[in-house]
């Protein structure tokens, strides 16, 4: 049986996710397809050290989810990311 307290953990767990999933997405919307998975990382690192990453499960989250998506222009190149139509939207 899980105790109160542990709940409450996850729960706050939870909407931190949440509130971090949509700080991926305005970072995304501000520089969209400029920036990779690991400056995102590393700028959520810093303003959420409460927090620490990786955030890359955040972010794949949101490709499977439609709300961004990810381009690579070259083989040698990082894999970038962009708003869809529907992220946008989400953020509105």
């Amino acid at each position: 049986m899980i105790s109160n307290r542990e709940m409450v953990e996850a729960f706050g767990s939870s909407i931190m996710k949440n509130e971090i999933k949509k700080e991926i997405l305005q970072l995304i919307a501000q520089h969209d397809g400029k920036w990779y998975w690991y400056q995102i990382d590393r700028y959520l690192s810093i303003s959420h050290p409460e927090m620490p990453g990786p955030y890359i499960d955040e972010i794949k989250a949101l490709k499977e989810q439609g709300l961004i998506e990810e381009r690579k222009y070259s083989s040698s190149e990082f894999t970038r990311y962009w708003m869809t139509d529907e992220g946008r939207a989400r953020l509105q």
